[in-house]
């Protein structure tokens, strides 16, 4: 996989972090309303996909984020992306090009 430091999350295995936000935005950086969107997190461990579904905090300024859970947060490298549904149900996946995203989750120490 080719991981880089821009592209890639890093957390610890077994951890419940605080929710990963996000803002939905086009191409010149202009909020775009997700009242009514359904966006779900796709992360693609090995056994079974982790498919966690966002809260929208701010629908009209696009924010949204993704809750964790008591083992959610495996250890290894995974692709991930994320798919936003708009109210009408066109579905879109970021990114677009496969690769680009990533988490990478080290084993605990402790």
């Amino acid at each position: 996989m080719a991981m880089r430091k821009d592209n890639t999350i890093e957390y610890v295995e077994g951890d419940v972090p605080d929710p990963l936000r996000g803002e939905y935005r086009d191409k010149d950086g202009k909020t775009i309303d997700i009242t009514g969107f359904t966006i779900t997190l796709h992360i693609g461990y090995e056994d079974a996909p982790l498919v966690k579904t966002a809260t929208i905090t701010d629908g009209p300024n696009g924010v949204f984020e993704f809750g964790w859970n008591p083992g959610d947060i495996v250890a290894g490298d995974y692709q991930a992306e994320v798919q936003i549904t708009n109210a009408s149900g066109r579905p879109l996946t970021y990114p677009a090009s496969a690769g680009e995203f990533y988490f990478r989750v080290r084993e605990a120490i402790a």
